[in-house]
């Protein structure tokens, strides 16, 4: 059985869509409610409490199990959610993350090539000097 950010990170691969726009177009394999009524339909199923909390924190946007992964450590350290594979125009060039963008001043990158550690610092500890 998948924990629940595993689940999520699956569901998740499975949500994932980028329009013709997008340096990486994909259509997604299903979507958020094509899920949720597919577990609506086991409601007794062995794990099918995990699966209802994970469909409330899937997210259309990650291109990987660990962007998913990431994106959820920073969620649940009290951060704000990261804005998922941003592109960003300015009329001459296109620039795409291919990463997670912060939605307030916070960074992230998720190395998609190598395994990852997370060290996860309060912005209190770093402008206090103890990070």
């Amino acid at each position: 059985m998948l924990d629940l950010n595993d689940l999520v990170a699956a569901g998740d691969s499975i949500v994932v869509s980028h329009g013709d726009d997008f340096p990486m177009p994909r259509k997604p394999l299903a979507t958020v409610a094509d899920l949720r009524h597919i577990v609506g339909q086991y409601p007794g199923m062995r794990g099918v409490k995990t699966a209802r909390l994970a469909l409330d924190l899937i997210r259309v946007g990650a291109d990987s199990a660990p962007e998913s992964l990431m994106r959820l450590a920073l969620v649940q350290a009290g951060l704000p959610e990261p804005t998922l594979n941003a592109v960003l125009r300015n009329g001459w060039v296109t620039l795409w993350s291919g990463r997670m963008l912060p939605t307030r001043s916070i960074g992230s990158h998720c190395n998609m090539t190598a395994p990852t550690t997370v060290n996860l610092t309060s912005t209190a500890a770093i402008s206090s000097g103890r990070a």
